[in-house]
Parts: C-alpha cells; structure tokens; sequence
C-alpha cells in the first residue's frame, strides 16, 4: 500500500517559503517536569508567517486571499525538534 501522506520533513533551520501549510513539532517550555519527569511534544499547524534563527512564527487562521492572518503561536527555534512542509505557499 503507498503511503498516501504527501507531507515532507525538513530540517529546523532550513528556509521554507512564506505562507506554507507546516507542522511544528516542539517541547512545551512551560510543561511542569515535577509532576511529570518527561517531556511534552507539542504540534502546531498552521501557515508559516516568519522563520528566523531565534524563532518559528506560524498562524493558525488566514483570510481567504491569504492577505491576513491571525492566531499567532511564536516558538522559540531552540525547542523546536521538526518542521513538516504540509503544502506548500
């Protein structure tokens, strides 16, 4: 059976177009390690709104002409593990 998952991985630091559909994949900063000795992975979807060295901007809605967007989620890059290209831009 062919694996019908059209996604792509791509490194953290690597450059991916604006505006891109994309998974984050990051360890939650704020999670409480001594109720929990492990970490949290958290996965954010969204549109790609900035990808710089320090952080991740994405957005979870878009106006239908992708001329506006809101619901930002800002991840610090040293936590993110993954960035999956869903769509591109």
């Amino acid at each position: 059976m062919r694996n019908k998952d059209k996604s792509s991985k791509v490194a953290s630091n690597s450059k991916l177009p604006q505006h891109s559909l994309v998974a984050v994949t990051w360890e939650d900063a704020s999670f409480d390690l001594d109720k929990d000795p492990g970490t949290l992975q958290m996965v954010t979807v969204g549109y790609l709104i900035r990808q710089t060295a320090a952080l991740c901007v994405v957005a979870g809605e878009a106006g239908t002409n992708m001329d506006y967007f809101r619901s930002y989620t800002a991840i610090p890059a040293s936590i993110i593990r993954s960035i999956r290209l869903l769509q591109p831009a």
